[in-house]
């Protein structure tokens, strides 16, 4: 976890010169590896999140729809983990001068239960958030989002494709 840490610390100080503003809208695909605690027992999550707008702001109210998939990790401890899927859909509202991305969404998603001998547990579950990204350039944006799923809060850095 210190090397995960560290890492995202050089990546922020690498990319802290090249500030600048974007919002999500068309055309700001944005992927990205996030870290975050569990439900269970406040265990690790590893992860990663891929989003796609729908819709240009203006198109439905003055914010943007956007639609994506999130997947985690959870190491619970002695030998058992959680592996979980969701996808969702989110509504970006317009902020500011674009450097800041709010964000509230809904999603359904899967996991699968495994470890000390016990496998196949899985089940199908509904999704809240709220999240935000902080945009350094256009293409590079810190993340910090609260669900109601396997895991209630992340950080992460996205990258625009």
């Amino acid at each position: 976890m210190k090397k995960t840490i560290i890492l995202l610390a050089v990546a922020l100080c690498v990319m802290l010169p090249t500030l600048g503003h974007a919002q999500f809208d068309k055309g700001t695909t944005m992927l990205g590896p996030h870290i975050g605690f569990g439900y269970y027992g406040g265990a690790l999550a590893i992860g990663g999140k891929l989003e796609v707008p729908v819709t240009k702001a203006g198109e439905a109210g003055p914010g943007v729809i956007g639609i994506g998939v999130r997947l985690d990790y959870l190491a619970i401890g002695d030998g058992y983990s959680l592996i979980g899927v969701a996808g969702t859909a989110n509504y970006h509202f317009k902020f500011g001068d674009g450097k800041w991305d709010p964000y509230l969404g809904l999603g359904l998603g899967y996991f699968s239960f495994s470890g000390g001998g016990f496998y196949g547990s899985s089940r199908v579950f509904v999704t809240g958030s709220a999240g935000i990204r902080y945009y350094f350039s256009r293409n590079t944006a810190l993340r910090a989002e609260f669900s109601s799923d396997l895991t209630y809060f992340v950080v992460g850095i996205d990258f625009g494709l």
